[in-house]
């Protein structure tokens, strides 16, 4: 004997304890959105400090790096005046000892 399944269906209304109910539900689960974004939030608030404790020391860094650089020219510049000077000095030395020879020449 099989039953009848033509019963008539009355249409669904959600109840106000049902709304209540699941307006509820869905506040505690944005509380624990906001809550871990507040989290994140502070721990980008960490990380920007790092960066910025960071930067400062590469501009340290940098300042040294370009007080080394203009020291290094300054010393190649003068090596390079030293040398130019002793390459001077010995093509001088140089004519003279020729001009030693020559004159021993002709005195002996």
């Amino acid at each position: 004997m099989k039953k009848s399944l033509a019963t008539t269906k009355e249409p669904k209304y959600v109840t106000m304890p049902v709304f209540e109910k699941s307006m509820d539900f869905i506040a505690k689960s944005f509380k624990k959105v906001f809550d871990k974004f507040d989290q994140n939030d502070k721990k980008f608030e960490q990380v920007f400090e790092k960066f910025s404790q960071h930067d400062k020391a590469f501009e340290v860094i940098i300042k040294e790096m370009k007080g080394f650089s203009q020291e290094a020219r300054e010393h190649r510049k003068a090596m390079l005046d030293l040398n130019y000077t002793d390459v001077t000095q010995s093509n001088k030395i140089d004519g003279l000892e020729m001009r030693v020879t020559k004159l021993e020449d002709k005195i002996k």
